[in-house]
């Protein structure tokens, strides 16, 4: 005897169809996640990456 879930339309959904769906959902899901990671940081590594200026300790231009 299988067990089925009725939605709004009356139509039989198989337990197989609710996990197929909540796989996609999940999916989508990272996807969105993921996006947004790489709008805000830049692909691969690239971008938000600070250039550090280092000073040197003797300013004297004599000395160079």
């Amino acid at each position: 005897m299988r067990t089925y879930i009725l939605n709004a339309t009356g139509a039989d959904i198989s337990p197989a169809t609710i996990i197929i769906c909540v796989v996609i959902a999940a999916i989508c899901i990272f996807a969105v996640i993921s996006y947004r990671k790489k709008l805000k940081n830049g692909c691969c590594g690239g971008g938000g990456d600070e250039v550090k200026h280092v000073k040197p300790q003797d300013t004297n231009v004599n000395d160079y």
